[in-house]
């Protein structure tokens, strides 16, 4: 009988994005795979394309009892479906889920850390109650997955699972996919940005809330857009629910009266291999990550990166070699940092030349997925 698995996330963007190469792994080994999260916009695309997927309400809110009743929302589905393994991500639906999952009695809890929750920026207090969560959560999984180094060393540290069951996967992104333009690529995707052949572009990718840094990244932009000539601005990302009319959508605005058809807000889109091409510089000044997809994805495509100096991002960001790193929540550092590498010719060739090496030899998707399903192979023989 083929194993059933469980893949469980908050929000179908996850799955979209994140998951189905670990989906698809898990299906060429013959095991059938259900993905469970909220109803939203990917769900009918994504089943089209074969993937099975049951939808249901996770509250992502901080009331207690709405919580208790996804748990049992989530038991009742577990025990219908009978699943043999649960691998659950993202913070809320990864604390509830493996909740619901060991009282529906399923055998193996696999959970994902995608960068944890807590974060050296967080206050003391709140640092350690995520911390505290996380622990008590340790106790219904029997594997746990980490993409940095840095995370593995925590889990060790707080004892977040057996020391024998914390494995570092690292993070990966199809290398096929992802590669540096062609000539004629570039200049077909600059011309339908409308942006000139000689100006220089710096980009940023991600869902456009604080925490992926966007106030400071605002910031940066408008206090050196004027001293470079011919200087545009790539933003792709779409705002959450909770974000709209709020500070990162007011500052956008701002900048963009100010910056007008030199900057480009694109939303959220498909084929980012076209739109990362045209970038001279990508930044992400996240406060917290885990291995971020989005820094590989432009590594691998040749451009250098500045980050921010935190968990995640000082893994993957080489300084000097492949890009920069600057201090968390300063935009001047991240100021000073774009002006200087935009005019370094010759850093900006290196470090492109570098990335796409560490990319190659590091960061790729197939290696990151064939290790997660030897580890849980090993895990069912025991």
């Amino acid at each position: 009988m083929a194993l059933k698995v469980c893949q469980l996330c908050a929000v179908d963007f996850t799955i979209k994005h994140f998951l189905t190469p670990l989906i698809d792994g898990m299906v060429k080994e013959g095991w059938h795979v259900t993905s469970i999260c909220l109803d939203g916009y990917y769900v009918k695309d994504l089943r089209l394309k074969g993937y099975r997927i049951i939808t249901t309400k996770i509250s992502r809110n901080y009331n207690f009892f709405s919580h208790l009743i996804s748990v049992y929302r989530l038991y009742k589905i577990f025990k219908e479906e009978q699943f043999d393994v649960l691998h659950v991500h993202t913070p809320v639906a990864a604390l509830i889920g493996r909740l619901a999952g060991r009282l529906a009695g399923i055998s193996v809890i696999i959970y994902t850390a995608h960068g944890f929750y807590f974060h050296d920026e967080m206050g003391k207090a709140k640092r350690y109650f995520f911390i505290f969560l996380e622990k008590l959560a340790s106790r219904f999984h029997d594997l746990l997955f980490v993409q940095s180094a840095e995370d593995a060393k925590l889990a060790k540290i707080f004892n977040l699972a057996n020391k024998n069951h914390i494995l570092e996967i690292g993070n990966g992104v199809n290398l096929d996919v992802f590669r540096p333009l062609t000539a004629q690529e570039y200049s077909h995707s600059k011309a339908q940005l409308k942006i000139s052949k000689e100006a220089k572009v710096v980009g940023i990718v991600g869902r456009l809330v604080k925490e992926k840094g966007y106030l400071e990244f605002f910031s940066a932009i408008q206090s050196i857009y004027h001293k470079i000539p011919d200087f545009h601005v790539v933003i792709v990302g779409s705002f959450s629910a909770e974000e709209r009319g709020r500070a990162v959508s007011e500052e956008l605005m701002q900048l963009k009266k100010l910056m007008g058809d030199r900057l480009h807000f694109l939303g959220y889109r498909d084929g980012m291999r076209i739109i990362l091409g045209v970038m001279d510089i990508f930044c992400l000044p996240s406060h917290r990550e885990g291995l971020p997809r989005s820094i590989i994805e432009a590594m691998a495509m040749g451009i250098p990166v500045i980050a921010t100096n935190i968990r995640g991002c000082r893994e993957l960001v080489v300084p000097n070699v492949t890009g920069m790193l600057v201090p968390s929540k300063d935009s001047k550092s991240l100021a000073q940092a774009i002006y200087k590498l935009i005019y370094d010719k010759q850093a900006l060739r290196d470090y492109g030349k570098s990335s796409i090496l560490l990319a190659n030899e590091k960061y790729n998707e197939d290696f990151v997925v064939n290790m997660q399903i030897k580890k849980i192979k090993f895990l069912l023989k025991k």
